[in-house]
């Protein structure tokens, strides 16, 4: 027997994936200003804040719809 999750709880757990995953990639990017990498590490830091915020607000839509 296999049991089945809602479709609701895997829109959930799609939302909480992404959303430990912006905040991972905002941590990762804020090692390159933390460390003082230099010019590399700030260029890196934007990078990987943007990305992190759109996966955060990607979460929110998300969790908006399966809300």
């Amino acid at each position: 027997m296999q049991l089945r999750s809602s479709k609701v709880n895997e829109f959930r757990l799609w939302g909480l994936l992404l959303t430990m995953g912006g905040m991972l990639l905002m941590i990762v990017g804020l090692a390159g200003i933390v460390f003082d990498w230099g010019q590399a590490g700030r260029i890196a830091a934007v990078i990987f804040m943007l990305i992190g915020a759109v996966s955060m607000l990607g979460s929110m839509g998300i969790y908006f719809f399966a809300g």
